[in-house]
């Protein structure tokens, strides 16, 4: 699954069957893993490249480009993209995992410990292959670490991974408290077990779980109240009146906030044309597909077609901005601290919907980074996601 997963999809999954690989090896001769390996890689190339060549007309092979430009920097960098310090997965992890993430990076020690003092052979052989098992997500956060580029969503990968590691902590905290600290066991039934000991594991377990799902769901309420202000905004679309007199598609734009639009299932009917006005933002914005007949034929011909405009150095393509005063919609955001046009403001617009949006830049920790209901809108500070219409273009409702 490993190398489906890596070749059709994201390479770097390619690390999680790294610790699996040492594993067979113990089992299996070197000759037999690479050849194993080799064919299960030429299994699934070959239809890949079958498709790639049909499709774009050549062999493009995305997942040797993902590396090529990631990692070794060939035709560009990804740094291009912005750069974080190397803790950034660590502080990540912890806010978004608590109690489970220190589990986590616990799990070899622990387990390495019950394993030591274990007397069975058999188990023990068990219990260091588990620990070089589950060592993936402690390889995957390392790798992605040293990488400058860093984006959260490139370590979802290992989240079932950090959950049972998580989970076999609590475990062998258990497991190691029983064998430090024996004592005479009670008979219970047909089994003689140390009750205080057992209520202290459960103790011990259930109050990390209640932990891990206040801050989980102070966390998630957070999200809720603080963020999701753009699909409310953006949802509002639908409902703006467009006179029949004016000639669709109107161009419905975004400036600053380009990379908080959920999706074009939000621009339907009279907003089928989605652009970009200019912002301090200086990089590449995204592009829109080429129109190809609705045939397979047609489908094939606007997937061989490339755009010329894009470029592997995140450099701006102004054929891709807007004018504002072009624009029939606006969706923005309006911050007191912002160095970049108060649309709202300025004589023309009128806002049609208004959403408060959290303004972390301006608030405080814990306030902003736990939903605290007495305290989260008294303790924040927040800005105004809008959504402008032209008053040149439509009409103002108030006459």
């Amino acid at each position: 699954m490993q190398v489906i997963a890596a070749m059709v999809g994201w390479p770097f999954v390619a690390l999680l069957a790294v610790p699996m690989a040492i594993l067979l090896l113990s089992s299996f001769r070197l000759t037999t893993l690479v050849l194993s390996s080799v064919k299960a890689v030429v299994i699934v190339l070959t239809p890949m490249m079958v498709v790639e060549f049909l499709m774009y007309g050549k062999v493009v092979l995305p997942t040797l480009q993902i590396v090529l430009y990631n990692v070794l920097g060939v035709g560009g960098d990804s740094t291009l993209y912005g750069t974080e310090e190397w803790w950034f997965y660590l502080a990540n992890l912890t806010l978004n995992f608590n109690v489970a993430w220190p589990l986590c990076l616990l799990f070899p020690f622990l387990r390495l410990l019950v394993a030591i003092t274990e007397q069975n052979a058999k188990t023990k052989d068990e219990l260091f292959k588990s620990i070089i098992l589950l060592s993936s997500a402690h390889l995957w956060i390392a790798f992605f670490s040293c990488l400058a580029h860093k984006e959260e969503r490139f370590i979802f990968a290992v989240y079932p991974i950090i959950a049972l590691s998580a989970g076999l902590s609590l475990c062998d905290i258990s497991v190691l408290y029983l064998r430090l600290f024996p004592s005479t066991p009670v008979a219970s039934g047909n089994n003689r077990t140390p009750s205080h000991r057992l209520r202290l594991d459960k103790v011990l377990q259930m109050l990390t779980l209640v932990v891990f799902l206040f801050v989980s769901f102070s966390r998630l309420l957070l999200a809720v109240k603080g963020f999701t202000a753009p699909f409310r905004v953006w949802d509002q679309v639908a409902y703006v009146q467009v006179p029949p007199s004016l000639k669709a598609p109107l161009k419905l734009c975004v400036g600053k906030e380009w990379y908080r639009f959920p999706s074009h299932f939000f621009v339907e009917g009279n907003w089928t044309t989605v652009r970009f006005i200019r912002s301090k933002f200086d990089g590449q914005l995204p592009g829109l597909f080429p129109e190809s007949p609705d045939s397979l034929w047609g489908r094939v011909e606007g997937a061989r077609s490339e755009d010329e405009t894009f470029n592997s150095r995140n450099l701006q393509d102004e054929s891709r901005l807007e004018r504002a005063e072009n624009c029939a919609l606006l969706v923005d955001m309006a911050t007191a601290h912002q160095q970049e046009d108060h649309y709202e403001e300025q004589e023309g617009w009128e806002i049609v919907y208004e959403e408060p949006f959290l303004d972390v830049a301006s608030s405080r920790f814990p306030f902003k980074t736990f939903y605290l209901p007495w305290m989260f809108n008294r303790k924040n500070s927040f800005g105004r996601y809008v959504l402008l219409k032209n008053v040149k273009i439509l009409p103002s409702s108030t006459g």
